[in-house]
């Protein structure tokens, strides 16, 4: 049985919310919707605000399904590389996941499969664990490509002898991150279906069944229900709307 999994990316923002407060408000309302649902969910604020929200969630009671980490890692585990932080350094403030490979660090910052495969091997060996972004662009999705394309980004990005609980699959199509469009229900099924089907033949039948598929681009408070229902989607990647307390509080309940 997969348990689902809501993840906020703050990207390069803070809080929306008005509060004084908003991080304490913020945390504890998601404790509160974790309590209600079988449920993790995982917050990526920037590197700035990561002690903070890791305290604060550290005080919960009990704070299992709560995962608090980082939106990148550097692909060297050590040493002179000013400006960047490292699997390790994030692990040692109490960060325990990881985004890798989402489609801006790929288009913006040029990584390669091959770069986030590194990546990937270093947060694992240090105790993170591995949200894997793959999808197309919309021209990619307008040539039929998207399964071909996202096939091709999960086996090179994906460390060949991983252990299934090291690591997610989030699924977000270029096309529709932060732009308010979304595929249509029937398509996000067919793909999450044709991709752990992928994976299956690749990784084998009992990783396949096992490797949470989550589903990121345009998702809010108005449609998580329905694409959180549709089978093979584990879990949802959230951008925008996970900045807006209420918002992400609802998409976490909509399970």
């Amino acid at each position: 049985m997969r348990t689902p999994m809501i993840a906020g990316n703050w990207k390069m923002n803070i809080l929306k919310d008005n509060d004084d407060f908003p991080e304490q408000i913020y945390v504890n309302k998601i404790n509160e919707a974790i309590k209600e649902k079988d449920v993790e969910v995982a917050i990526f604020p920037p590197f700035t605000h990561l002690g903070l929200i890791y305290g604060l969630a550290d005080e919960l009671p009990d704070n299992k399904s709560f995962n608090v980490g980082v939106q990148n890692i550097s692909d060297n585990e050590k040493g002179a590389f000013t400006g960047d932080v490292s699997a390790e350094l994030v692990s040692d403030v109490g960060g325990n996941i990881v985004i890798l490979g989402h489609s801006e660090r790929r288009s913006i910052h040029k990584e390669t499969n091959e770069e986030i495969c590194k990546k990937a091997k270093i947060a694992i060996k240090n105790g993170l664990q591995a949200v894997i972004c793959i999808g197309e662009t919309d021209e990619q999705n307008q040539s039929g490509d998207t399964l071909k394309v996202i096939s091709e980004q999960f086996e090179k990005s994906t460390p060949s002898d991983v252990d299934v609980n090291s690591v997610v699959i989030a699924y977000e199509p270029v096309w529709a991150i932060g732009t308010g469009r979304t595929p249509s229900i029937d398509d996000i099924e067919n793909i999450h279906s044709s991709l752990r089907k992928y994976i299956s033949q690749s990784r084998g039948e009992e990783f396949a069944n096992s490797v949470r598929i989550l589903y990121g681009g345009s998702v809010n408070a108005k449609n998580g229900a329905e694409i959180l229902g549709l089978n093979n989607v584990d879990g949802a990647l959230v951008g925008g709307a996970s900045l807006i307390t209420e918002d992400f509080v609802k998409i976490i309940k909509s399970l």
